[in-house]
């Protein structure tokens, strides 16, 4: 009993909390005793202690700039921003101008970033990097800062910018790990924007690595490698590197250490397993965690992981709700960047029911500013393939085309087989659009060669999908139901039920009575695919410049042709009848 009782007195947590309860004076002793105290629970992980001690230490008498500052940084860390932003706030009105003040703004910085503030945080980072010009080593975490919160505001030019100029402080300062931060982000910014990997540079930040340093993901080396792997499709590579990282950042010198934008993952949806239990426990944990934490950031952040799960889960409600909340509060706080992904996971959602329209009017603000250069790879761009499905299902050929051709041009110059894979099923919807049925065929096939070299089920099944579709459409029955049985068990495996429904009414179709077998007009294909979308007569009369009383007439002959009766059946015959245009 008594040696169990001295080892719990012995540890360095208990032995702190008995010199804060003894300190009864602020003289000099004391108040050195309490700082290297705090120094040794922040190497113990436990920053909320620390904090406890430098509080006591200013109550003392001890209140300087510099311990503010260290408050500040302490209750950061534990996840206290409202004490941590008092604090560095009240430094900033103590600290003259140079190391002192940079400190408190860098902080700040990450303060803000974390609350409700992001564009108030690259103006706090880039003050503390004129602060520090005086000081490279200083002046060059801050540019690092600087650039992840310049990205996260959708200003990646700038961001890849700042990172140029953190890796040449780099090679001024002289310390290892600092180069390999600067590299890594800088890295990673040049290929999210469509600058290819420089593999070189990538190789020597991941010699340079500090493993025990600490730093975001975003600037390790072997975060930023796994991130790439995931982004190039090579996901199975991917989940084993990300995994290492997520194990080093578990170990005890982490604990306790937020930062600025996470910890990112690659992402569930990116192979289709986003609704096994597994990641749904995984999504509820972020989220409980997102809540204790309390800032904004991270809510948004929690809550878009919570939209792609539920999405692919096919809980339409649940999935549009976590993706408002998080749309809504990523703009709220100046993340435009954050403001990307639940937008895409939207668009997913109306192209998995169906909703080609409201699809389109979600993804459109994206479409209309698409650059073909920088934002085709898969982590700007993954909104790309349901862009195309829905623009060819409403006959919008010519809008979908100059997607189609970033995604082919960009995945032979760069060999992204997730490009090239989905751009060749984009082609075939094109082809499919325009009544070239074969064609179609064609390259959908060719489409499932590129997917041989991408461990993503989900978007093979859908490859699948639209294959079984072409196939009964020219009428090689055999042909569809092996196919479409096919992408059925991966969607019901992967536990996509939107789209498993949707591969088993392609199989209900193998054996749809036929109307009179004429083929549908362009016009009337038209006319068909936008009443199936719900529109209304007046409103199909104003999207294609025609009168209503034409749109009339175009709908009885295409009822006519398809055999029904009623607009309540046109989306379902659309797909099994052999009409010109998407499958």
């Amino acid at each position: 009993m008594h040696r169990r009782l001295a080892a719990v007195v012995d540890q360095p947590e208990v032995k702190a909390r008995h010199l804060a309860l003894a300190a009864t004076t602020g003289d000099a002793t004391t108040l050195s005793a309490l700082d290297a105290a705090a120094d040794a629970m922040v190497v113990q992980g436990a920053p909320a202690v620390a904090a406890e001690l430098i509080e006591l230490v200013l109550k003392l008498g001890g209140d300087t700039a510099q311990r503010r500052v260290r408050a500040g940084e302490l209750h950061f860390r534990a996840g206290s921003l409202v004490t941590a932003r008092t604090h560095l706030q009240s430094a900033l009105d103590k600290a003259p101008s140079g190391v002192m003040r940079a400190l408190a703004l860098v902080w700040l910085g990450a303060v803000k970033a974390y609350d409700d503030d992001l564009l108030g945080a690259v103006e706090a980072f880039a003050e503390a990097a004129e602060e520090a010009t005086d000081v490279p080593a200083l002046r060059l975490l801050c540019l690092l800062r600087l650039a992840l919160a310049l990205a996260m505001t959708d200003r990646m030019g700038d961001a890849i910018d700042r990172a140029e100029v953190a890796v040449q402080l780099a090679d001024q300062v002289g310390v290892p790990g600092l180069k390999s931060q600067a590299l890594s982000i800088w890295v990673l910014g040049r290929f999210v924007w469509g600058l290819g990997v420089d593999r070189q540079a990538l190789q020597t930040a991941l010699q340079l690595e500090d493993p025990h340093g600490g730093a975001t993901t975003y600037f390790q080396a072997c975060g930023v490698e796994a991130m790439i792997s995931a982004y190039c499709g090579d996901l199975e590579r991917a989940e084993v590197q990300m995994g290492a990282v997520q194990r080093r950042m578990r170990d005890k010198r982490h604990r306790g250490r937020p930062h600025l934008g996470g910890q990112p993952r690659p992402r569930p949806s990116r192979s289709g397993r986003a609704a096994t239990a597994p990641r749904r426990r995984l999504r509820a944990r972020r989220c409980k965690r997102a809540e204790q934490i309390g800032g904004r950031l991270s809510l948004a952040t929690a809550w878009t992981t919570q939209a792609a799960v539920a999405a692919y889960a096919g809980h339409e409600s649940e999935a549009r709700a976590a993706a408002r909340a998080a749309i809504d509060t990523s703009h709220a706080i100046g993340a435009r960047e954050l403001v990307k992904e639940p937008t895409r996971i939207l668009g997913f959602l109306e192209v998995s029911l169906g909703n080609y329209v409201a699809a389109l009017d979600v993804l459109q603000p994206m479409l209309d500013a698409f650059d073909a250069i920088h934002e085709v790879e898969i982590e700007e761009g993954s909104h790309l393939p349901n862009a195309i499905e829905a623009l060819t299902g409403l006959g919008r050929i010519d809008d979908a085309e100059p997607l189609i051709e970033a995604l082919e041009r960009n995945g032979a110059e760069r060999d992204r087989p997730w490009m090239l894979a989905v751009g060749e099923r984009g082609r075939a919807h094109l082809l499919a659009a325009r009544g070239e049925l074969e064609a179609a065929q064609r390259a959908v096939e060719q489409a499932l060669v590129h997917h041989d070299r991408l461990p993503m089920p989900f978007e093979r099944a859908r490859t699948q999908l639209l294959l079984g579709q072409l196939q009964r459409r020219c009428r090689r029955k055999a042909a569809a139901e092996a196919t479409l049985r096919a992408a059925l068990a991966i969607f019901e495996d992967l536990g996509a039920p939107l789209w498993a429904g949707r591969a088993r009414a392609e199989l209900g179709r193998l054996d749809a009575p036929r109307g009179d077998g004429q083929q549908l007009t362009a016009a009337e294909q038209r006319i068909a695919a936008l009443a199936a979308t719900g529109l209304s007569n007046k409103q199909i009369a104003a999207e294609v410049f025609i009168a209503e009383k034409t749109v009339e007439m175009n709908l009885s002959r295409v009822y006519r042709k398809l055999g029904i009766r009623s607009r309540a059946a046109l989306s379902t015959s659309l797909r099994s009848h052999d009409v010109q245009g998407n499958p």
